[in-house]
């Protein structure tokens, strides 16, 4: 009998062992059950983006082979919109992808999770662009920045040769590139920034006032009568003197290119853009550390995880951002993206010249966005107003002082109830 119950109880741990491999128990890839994660982007049909985001899905499929992710496109300018939607009614996409100036937008709803537990456990933060700090709300991070990037000065090494100066490295230096390129009366402007109504013409104003070392927010109020402020915005006006006039930012771009602008700050992006320069032009197109004391810069895209996420699901999504983060990614996100990675160490170990520059100075940068929730919920308008007396700076008689723009800036602002 005792032999029979013995036989009976071997039997019966058999069968639950069994059952319990073939459901997955024990695995350290979750339960074994079929799980789908979805995931909308813009970027599924973008170019390097595209094929990069199809590499991770790859990766982590073959890691994880009773996962699915379920990558979907949608427009980039219905994509905020479309998310929000879903988020206030309680279907948010499991992996969760959004153009990070929105961020602020999202977590004062409470729709993202706190990752820094799950940071804690890897050496993502260690090894993270500094504006990963752009992802913290209420003192947590929620969210891994994907890209940040810190502006590039580019120049036409001929042009400053011409004219007799070496590529600047600080404020003073460009003053003087500035007034040497002018004194050729070339056919050509010494420096080149948007100067009509566009959105860059917030960046190229923040990217003085964060170079200088400046901030237009400090201590929860606006900083405009700073020294730091007021000097970066006469040297914005200083090279706005010697710009083409009437040009947006692409114009700008393009008269860079055809050799008809001796230098220009701008995003990374705008190296591979170099390529479609005349032969003869294209290697005299450079790039170089901006001529500030800070490198200024600002963020893209980023991963974030919804607070109403829970369970297996949960720890999946962060395996898949976990998986992002590793070196190997990160190094095949820039050379495929011709981006810089959020990844500050793999700057020593790329080997193209230009995305070398544009790694180092993404690890380094300091955002331009201003630092304020409500600012950053009501960006387009804050910058709107922003922009509006940039234009007027660049526009207005000597006779009217930069400091009367500044003050009435500030006053315009909180007259609209924009308070940081």
């Amino acid at each position: 009998m005792k032999k029979t119950v013995s036989l009976l109880l071997v039997f019966v741990f058999l069968t639950a062992a069994v059952w319990n491999v073939a459901a997955g128990g024990g695995s350290e890839k979750g339960s074994g059950q079929k799980v789908v994660l979805e995931f909308p982007t813009w970027q599924a049909e973008e170019g390097g983006f595209a094929v990069f985001w199809k590499e991770m899905i790859e990766q982590f499929e073959s890691s994880h082979p009773n996962v699915t992710v379920e990558i979907s496109q949608i427009p980039f300018n219905q994509f905020t919109d479309t998310l929000i939607t879903r988020f206030s009614a309680g279907d948010a996409p499991e992996i969760v992808h959004i153009a990070s100036r929105f961020f602020d937008q999202f977590a004062s709803q409470g729709w993202f999770a706190s990752l820094d537990a799950d940071f804690a456990k890897t050496d993502i933060l260690q090894n993270w662009t500094a504006l990963q700090k752009t992802m913290m709300y209420n003192g947590e991070n929620q969210g891994l920045l994907v890209m940040g990037y810190g502006f590039v000065m580019y120049y036409n090494e001929k042009i400053l040769s011409e004219a007799g100066v070496k590529v600047p490295t600080n404020r003073n230096e460009l003053i003087a590139a500035i007034r040497a390129v002018e004194a050729l009366q070339g056919d050509y402007n010494a420096y080149g920034i948007t100067t009509q109504q566009h959105s860059n013409v917030y960046q190229d104003f923040s990217n003085f006032v964060v170079g200088n070392g400046g901030t237009l927010i400090k201590d929860g109020k606006y900083n405009f009568s700073d020294p730091k402020v007021l000097q970066a915005a006469e040297d914005y006006r200083f090279v706005s003197n010697y710009a083409p006039k009437g040009n947006s930012t692409e114009m700008v771009r393009q008269l860079f290119i055809d050799g008809k602008i001796a230098m220009l700050i701008d995003g990374p992006f705008v190296a591979p853009l170099l390529d479609s320069a005349d032969p003869a032009l294209k290697p005299f197109l450079k790039m170089a550390r901006p001529p500030f004391q800070v490198v200024p810069g600002t963020i893209s895209n980023s991963l974030h995880i919804s607070s109403d996420l829970k369970g297996e699901k949960r720890d999946l999504v962060f395996e898949f951002i976990k998986q992002v983060a590793e070196p190997a990614n990160q190094i095949r996100y820039s050379e495929l993206t011709l981006s810089p990675a959020g990844r500050s160490a793999i700057a020593k170990d790329i080997t193209d010249p230009a995305l070398k520059i544009s790694n180092g100075l993404a690890a380094e940068a300091v955002s331009i966005l201003p630092d304020s929730a409500n600012l950053m919920i009501n960006y387009t308008k804050y910058t709107n107003t922003v922009i509006n007396s940039m234009l007027k700076l660049q526009t207005s008689p000597a006779s009217v002082t930069t400091q009367s723009i500044l003050s009435e800036l500030e006053s315009n602002l909180i007259k609209e109830k924009l308070e940081p």
